[in-house]
């Protein structure tokens, strides 16, 4: 099952790169990071969350969302640009999540009922072994492509409602490799 993100939240997306971004927000609401709000140079808010999509029973994948949501709370970590800092490209960020049935040894550890369990993973399409139960290619993210030639993401995590972005406060980590990128604008 291939997900994408709506044509809104593209339109929404592309003021990134058409109005420019002043500073970059990241909230963490619990141990990880739930928000990202890139402050536009117009003062304009785009905020990413991550939004879950049930593909089938037990199986669900996180795409982002967007909005112009004002968060009523500091951000844990402010990320300011400089002035030469100007935004290059926008690639969407694609990857897959699939399940397949536990291993045996996996199932020992555990608790309750075992029978018909399976075990999620994320990667590229290419790595989807031919047994998976499930699956989903879905656009998960964005990676903002600056002119000095630094990156940063904001992808959803295999872990619900946690978005991976390039910076240290990170719970999980971006990792390109894991990643098909399309570009944007």
């Amino acid at each position: 099952m291939d997900l994408t993100l709506s044509p809104g939240t593209k339109q929404t997306l592309l003021k990134i790169k058409k109005i420019g971004v002043r500073q970059i927000n990241i909230f963490k609401f619990h141990d990880y990071v739930t928000v990202v709000t890139f402050v536009l140079m117009n003062g304009e808010l785009v905020s990413i969350r991550a939004k879950d999509e049930y593909v089938a029973s037990s199986f669900e994948v996180f795409l982002i969302a967007t909005s112009d949501e004002l968060i009523n709370s500091k951000p844990d970590v402010t990320i300011g640009l400089m002035d030469n800092e100007t935004v290059k490209n926008i690639f969407i960020v694609n990857k897959c999540n699939w399940s397949v049935p536990t291993s045996a040894s996996d199932k020992e550890e555990l608790l309750g009922h075992t029978e018909g369990a399976t075990t999620q993973y994320e990667g590229l399409e290419s790595d989807m072994p031919k047994d998976a139960v499930n699956h989903a290619k879905f656009e998960a993210g964005i990676k903002v492509q600056f002119t000095n030639s630094s990156s940063f993401f904001v992808v959803s995590s295999i872990n619900p409602f946690d978005l991976a972005v390039s910076h240290e406060t990170s719970f999980s980590k971006v990792s390109e490799s894991e990643y098909e990128f399309q570009l944007l604008c």
